[in-house]
């Protein structure tokens, strides 16, 4: 058997070394189809699949709804499933260092945080719950790489002080390099220190350890026996909370998109064999007299057949090899294009299970790529099978295989056509902010969190007063968010004046915006009733409001908003007690350019509470990269150590927010393209070997009086009959592929006439290409030299 086996592959070997042209043919082709799929398993596994970076990461858990310390605490002490639990929170703040202030990103950490994760610190400790309490010190953990840029180098790590914004903190641990949780922003780890202990009202989310022995639905039985206990002490408590797996949690928002995508680059796979199977018919064809000869001299059927797998097998470890070139490759490019937020994005490589991929996928098109010639040539004997085939001028298998990769190409290009057309309707969509000639940037104000709010928004005045003196501005303001950013921002409770619900009740809740002077102008807001916020109201500090289109829809449908009088916040405690509406503006989009619009008020800077970071808007002549210097000089002269963060013009801001769009776009339509070509080459195929073997009935018909023309038309016909077949076959793919993107498309559905007939005009125009060159050799076909050489 072994001795059996060597003489396929030396045979096989020695086959392929002398057909050159067919053997690189098929080997590119392979490649490209095993490549693909390479680099998107890679993402995929990286993203999906490969286990968390923490010691026995299967056991982590997060719960999603209603999180607080209050809760924490509850189940800490009560819930025997869960071996440890600890909660974080999102911040941002400026931390000052050896080498000044930065802007950085960072975690409120409640509870041993460092001990549920099983990470283990390069320094010092991590944290535990009495590093929450009001009488404890300040305590810190920094990452790696915030400690090399804010620490003494010179002097022990554990035990230095950092500022974090205006409170001294003590670093009592430095993580491993390249540890990040939970995401890649974060560069420390900070104590949230209040009083109570168990406060209900902050909001965490909350991981945990299961104990050893529990699962998950132990878990969750045990939270929903607690929940009661949970609203006993919090009535605000959701009435389910959610566990889930650590890793679900961390990668939900993208496991559609990503599967998604590995099914359209699997297609490519299957193409690519078709492809092959086409190449491999069309050689064993032109074999027929060896493979007759060898079965005339007592080759069984069985051993053919093993020869041509063999063969098979060769080309697939070839392509195989590079498909892992081709691969590694393709994945450098997909990092690039793929949105710098993806989870885990960090941790993409080719790992082992990669390459073992990569082999089973290799032996997966082998097997696909090389059975089917194989059975065709051995099972019925090989000479009547040969004659059979010699004598088909039309090949229905090979046709049916060029069909099948025409509809898996169209499929995948009609997916594209429609994510297409959906970004071109995202590009109309007003962002409502003035895009050009335009740089933003935060600026958060050092003032300790209990300062008066008067004197916070003294020091945001003294900025505003010197930014509005450097020379070319046309306008500065501020806003708490600025449109298309991503984040709803703060909520609060709204109430129309004569109907006031207390706390126990649950009154409407609308998203609201602090700005500065001059914000809605400078903006370019279109106003739709009544005025936009005046000087002599920011002057008097009045309390007026404008409000968007949506929340005046909403609230008083008959119209007349302007002059309504209304409350926001709790009726013990508002913040606004009685706000005027002065004018009413066309809706922005304030979270993203394909989400549409919710109910806003606009507060005046001086009535919104607890805000100390703002987003600055300059607008001149002159390009924005040119101001940043000027404007850095101007904020450490008015406030110094003042760092300003997130520098970006508003073209920027919207570009940003349609990168996920944008990558989807580009990687299906990349994907589509790499299908049409291998349909359109396997057309071409198809074509060519059938004007070779029609070549005696194509002179016949030119000797009996059939013009060139005719003759052209006749292979420009049967190739582009079996394009529409496939193009029909593909449309119906196309509208199931559309079903399963409906959430990622804007005003397009999954039989978008646009997105479909585009596809029929791209298809029919290739696959004409395709035929056209060996329409073409058809028509210069020499009757007389054909007919005497059969």
């Amino acid at each position: 058997m072994l001795d059996s086996t060597r003489q396929d592959l030396v045979f096989a070997a020695r086959t392929l070394r002398r057909s050159p042209i067919f053997a690189v043919a098929a080997v590119l082709t392979l490649g490209l189809g095993i490549g693909a799929n390479t680099a998107v398993f890679s993402v995929v596994y990286s993203v999906l699949i490969k286990p968390l970076a923490y010691h026995q990461p299967e056991r982590l858990v997060t719960i999603q709804e209603g999180g607080s310390p209050g809760m924490l605490h509850t189940i800490a002490d009560q819930a025997e499933s869960l071996e440890s639990i600890a909660g974080f929170r999102q911040t941002s703040a400026n931390v000052v260092g050896q080498n000044g202030p930065e802007r950085l990103e960072g975690q409120r950490v409640v509870g041993p945080l460092f001990d549920v994760l099983g990470v283990p610190l390069a320094q010092g400790r991590g944290m535990t719950l009495q590093d929450n309490e009001m009488a404890s010190p300040q305590a810190v953990v920094l990452s790696h790489q915030a400690a090399r840029r804010l620490l003494n180098p010179n002097v022990e790590a554990i035990g230095q002080t950092v500022v974090i914004d205006t409170a001294t903190a003590t670093v009592i641990g430095v993580t491993a390099p390249g540890f990040r949780f939970p995401n890649e922003a974060a560069t420390y780890w900070l104590a949230w220190r209040f009083d109570p202990p168990n406060d209900w009202q902050r909001r965490l989310s909350l991981v945990g350890r299961l104990a050893e022995g529990q699962r998950q639905d132990d878990a969750r039985t045990e939270l929903a026996l607690l929940n009661p206990r949970f609203k006993e002490l919090h009535a605000k408590v959701p009435d389910n909370v959610v566990l889930t797996s650590l890793l679900a949690s961390q990668v939900g928002p993208v496991r559609g998109r990503l599967l998604l995508l590995a099914g359209c680059v699997g297609l490519v796979l299957l193409i690519a064999c078709a492809n092959v199977a086409n190449l491999m018919l069309a050689r064993v064809d032109h074999r027929r007299n060896e493979l007759t000869v060898r079965r005339a001299l007592g080759a069984g059927r069985g051993r053919l057949a093993r020869q041509l797998v063999t063969e098979s097998l060769v080309l697939s470890l070839l392509g195989g090899i590079a498909g892992l070139v081709l691969g590694s490759g393709l994945l450098g490019v997909l990092v690039r294009i793929l949105p710098s937020d993806l989870p885990r994005l960090a941790t993409i490589g080719m790992d082992l299970p990669v390459l073992l991929f990569t082999l089973g996928v290799t032996f997966l098109t082998s097997l696909i790529a090389g059975t089917l010639p194989a059975v065709l040539m051995s099972g019925n004997g090989a000479a009547g099978t040969l004659r059979d085939s010699r004598g088909s001028s039309r090949s229905p298998l090979r046709q049916a295989l060029a069909i099948s990769q025409i509809a898996l190409a169209v499929t995948l290009l009609g997916g594209s056509g429609l994510l297409l057309r959906s970004f071109a309707q995202l590009l109309d969509v007003d962002p409502g902010m003035p895009v050009d000639q335009s740089l933003s940037f935060r600026v958060t104000v050092p003032i300790p969190p209990d300062a008066l709010m008067e004197e916070r928004l003294r020091t945001f005045q003294r900025v505003d007063q010197s930014l509005q003196e450097i020379p070319g501005l046309h306008s500065v303001t501020r806003t708490t968010y600025l449109p298309v950013n991503g984040k709803r921002g703060w909520g609060t409770y709204f109430n129309v004046q004569g109907n006031v619900p207390g706390r126990a009740e649950e009154p409407p809740v609308v998203m609201y915006r602090g700005v500065s002077q001059g914000y809605h102008e400078a903006l370019g807001s279109r106003l739709l009733e009544g005025r936009f916020m005046s000087q002599a109201d920011f002057a008097a500090q009045r309390e007026v409001a404008v409000i968007n289109e949506s929340l005046a829809r909403s609230v008083w449908p008959e119209g007349g908003a302007v002059g309504k009088v209304f409350l926001l916040g709790f009726e013990d405690e508002p913040f606004m007690k009685e706000a005027t509406v002065v004018g009413v503006v066309a809706d922005a989009r304030d979270l993203a350019l394909d989400h549409p619009a919710e109910p806003l008020v606009y507060v005046p800077d001086y009535k919104v509470p607890f805000f100390w970071t703002y987003i600055y808007v300059l607008r001149s002549d002159m390009a924005p990269e040119v101001l940043i210097p000027t404007v850095r000089e101007t904020l450490q002269a008015t406030v110094p150590g003042l760092p300003i963060h997130q520098i970006r013009t508003l073209q920027t801001i919207v570009d940003e927010s349609l990168v996920s769009h944008r990558s989807a776009v580009i990687l299906l339509a990349v994907f589509a393209g790499l299908a049409l070509a291998l349909a359109a080459v396997g057309l071409f195929g198809v074509s060519s070997y059938l004007v070779a073997r029609r070549s005696r009935e194509l002179a016949i018909r030119m000797a009996l009086g059939a013009r060139v023309r005719q003759i052209r038309h006749l292979i420009l016909r049967q190739g582009l009959s079996q394009a529409l077949i496939g193009l029909v076959m593909g449309l119906a793919g196309a509208w199931g592929i559309g079903r399963l993107m409906t959430k990622h498309l804007y005003l397009v559905n999954a039989a978008d006439p646009v997105a479909l007939v585009l596809t029929a005009v791209v298809l029919v125009v290739v696959m004409a290409l395709a035929v056209a060159l060996p329409a073409h050799r058809a028509g210069r076909i020499r009757p007389n030299q054909v007919l005497q050489e059969n």
